[in-house]
């Protein structure tokens, strides 16, 4: 005897969702906050970019230049000056070791993504939200306004 056939949803009846919803990573950032997220988002790519503007080529020659539309005259400045940027790094430094972990695994781009890579610590997305948010607080306080 064949096993049942499949069941087609009739119209108007919806599908079982078959993943889960992913929880969010990242704190809702309040208003007086945004001006520390926008500064570790722009530390994040000062990080990445070699400090020098730009990823290094992938290629055995190494000079591989993109047309990437970012180094081109009058394009918006994304990254930092070594100034801010280094005061960025001694303020993100005395942030608490566990809240500067998740800041770290969040504003600077890595190979792996920010949500795998607190899975595989053990950093459930709640935690993630709380340490985010604390993070960014302590930073802001540590960093001062200008």
């Amino acid at each position: 005897m064949l096993a049942d056939p499949i069941r087609l949803a009739s119209p108007g009846e919806d599908y079982p969702d078959p993943l889960p919803a992913i929880e969010p990573i990242y704190a809702e950032i309040p208003e007086r906050l945004r001006d520390a997220d926008e500064l570790l988002t722009r530390y994040g790519i000062w990080a990445t970019t070699g400090r020098r503007g730009g990823r290094q080529c992938g290629s055995a020659e190494g000079d591989y230049r993109s047309g990437n539309r970012w180094s081109e005259p009058g394009a918006p400045v994304l990254g930092l000056d070594v100034k801010s940027a280094m005061r960025c790094q001694r303020a993100l430094q005395a942030v608490a070791t566990l809240e500067r972990q998740v800041l770290a695994i969040i504003y600077v781009p890595n190979r792996v993504p920010a949500h795998l890579v607190l899975q595989r610590l053990g950093i459930p997305p709640r935690l993630s939200r709380e340490r985010h948010f604390n993070g960014l607080v302590m930073f802001r306080n540590l960093h001062g306004g200008g």
